[in-house]
């Protein structure tokens, strides 16, 4: 497994947190800055509630094969991880059809939800500095089973810029808003689908 990942285990599923390669991020960053004034994703697809920022369709063009290759070795590295040999195997043949940008402006914020798909992923573009915001202030958390006394079923994260996040497409997770700063907070995500 590459060594630039860890594994996050604080309830039943697993998630995989890495750096993005030096290569994928600079293409996936001058892709999100030529979307700016793109195509909005369908209401269908999202959940968040985005008041000030927006949705865009994430169009890679030339960069697409080389991206979807480091996805897909992250996917091959998820399957190590829980020793899920399948996983391992099926990796070069997991599809990804809609790739996203979110903009997550001021106020903004993204509730509980889930996606659809095998795996999903999250790419941290741009994060504002969030040092005059309250606690939790753009961090993302999942939640995994029910809440009890004792038992831990959510993980909070504040992300930094370049890490990437893999995670059963299913699992519940949610993005805190943010109230003082006027950066906008840019993520790219995707679902990666059985063919």
């Amino acid at each position: 497994m590459d060594e630039t990942n860890e594994i996050l285990k604080p309830f039943g599923p697993t998630i995989l947190k890495s750096t993005i390669d030096d290569d994928v991020f600079e293409a996936v960053t001058r892709s999100v800055e030529k979307c700016k004034n793109g195509h909005m994703v369908m209401p269908e697809y999202l959940a968040g509630e985005f008041l000030n920022g927006q949705n865009k369709d994430l169009f890679l063009e030339q960069d697409a094969p080389m991206v979807l290759q480091w996805i897909q070795n992250k996917a091959k590295d998820y399957g190590k991880a829980i020793g899920d040999r399948n996983i391992q195997h099926i990796s070069h043949e997991l599809k990804l059809p809609i790739i996203w940008v979110n903009y997550q402006k001021k106020g903004d914020f993204n509730p509980v939800h889930n996606h659809s798909g095998f795996l999903s992923f999250i790419m941290y573009i741009k994060m504002p500095n969030f040092s005059n915001e309250q606690k939790f202030s753009g961090d993302i958390n999942w939640r995994y089973g029910e809440s009890h006394k004792l038992v831990k079923n959510t993980l909070n994260i504040t992300p930094k810029e370049k890490e990437f996040y893999m995670f059963p497409s299913w699992l519940d997770h949610w993005v805190y808003p943010f109230a003082n700063s006027n950066e906008t907070r840019i993520t790219v995500a995707g679902n990666l689908f059985l063919s």
